[in-house]
């Protein structure tokens, strides 16, 4: 009788925890993003290929780590230099690497 007794107060314990676990999910809600269409501003002489990495600085700006190999054929020859930084507002701050000397 013990027995029976102790397994109906497990099962009772573990619905309970159950049901608790259950409400406390519901109350969570997921954070909602939006894309921002006019980030980053990018020079138009530019076209960005798929990103790679980003990383956010000290000073809360954006590095930004693209493939141009990606961009387009018929817009290669705009691609913008892979590493860029950006202000936290999108605005273009600086850009470097790419084709050069000694680059293959």
């Amino acid at each position: 009788m013990k027995l029976t007794n102790l397994a109906y107060s497990a099962l009772i314990a573990a619905s309970t925890s159950l049901l608790v676990t259950a409400a406390a999910a519901q109350d969570r809600s997921l954070p909602q993003f939006e894309v921002d269409p006019s980030w980053p501003k990018v020079p138009e002489k530019w076209k960005l290929g798929d990103a790679s990495s980003f990383a956010i600085d000290a000073q809360d700006n954006v590095w930004l780590l693209h493939r141009p190999r990606t961009v387009k054929p018929e817009q290669a020859a705009m691609a913008a230099p892979p590493v860029m930084v950006f202000d936290q507002a999108g605005n273009f701050i600086k850009a470097w690497g790419g084709a050069g000397t000694g680059y293959d």
